[in-house]
């Protein structure tokens, strides 16, 4: 892990505009879904093994749950080790580059990886600091805001 800590922040709740690797563009959170915006890196050893489990649950889940990650671009060797990981690992999943450290001080990413989770009505519910499995992504998922 990069470093020990890492805590919500006002300017998490705040909808943010951003374009997935591909040219996608995205709204965090997005309203009228649960969203889950996890960032990582291509060297990080947790992120090798959540992410394709991520990619799993995003193909099981994208109509009903928004999934972004960040992958924090500015701490890497190079962009292209960024596309080298997402071929090798066969991932899909949307993808938000940050290059010049945006996301990661907005959020004050501190350590890799990170995951914020927001409920349907676009509020942050958790913040996981650290790895983050399959069943914690699908009970997150599952809970429904009482009304």
């Amino acid at each position: 892990m990069l470093f020990l800590i890492s805590w919500p922040v006002e300017a998490a709740q705040a909808e943010i505009h951003a374009t997935t690797i591909d040219g996608g563009k995205m709204i965090i959170p997005e309203k009228g879904k649960k969203t889950a915006v996890h960032f990582w890196t291509s060297w990080c050893p947790p992120c090798k093994e959540e992410l394709p489990q991520f990619q799993k649950f995003y193909e099981e889940n994208k109509n009903r749950t928004q999934l972004i990650t960040v992958n924090l671009t500015s701490q890497e060797k190079s962009k292209e080790s960024v596309s080298r990981f997402l071929k090798e690992y066969h991932l899909t999943l949307p993808v938000v580059l940050d290059p010049d450290g945006r996301f990661m001080n907005l959020y004050r990413i501190v350590t890799i990886p990170t995951t914020y989770l927001y409920n349907e009505d676009g509020k942050l519910e958790n913040v996981i600091v650290g790895p983050m499995t399959s069943d914690q992504l699908h009970s997150w998922s599952a809970k429904k805001i009482p009304r």
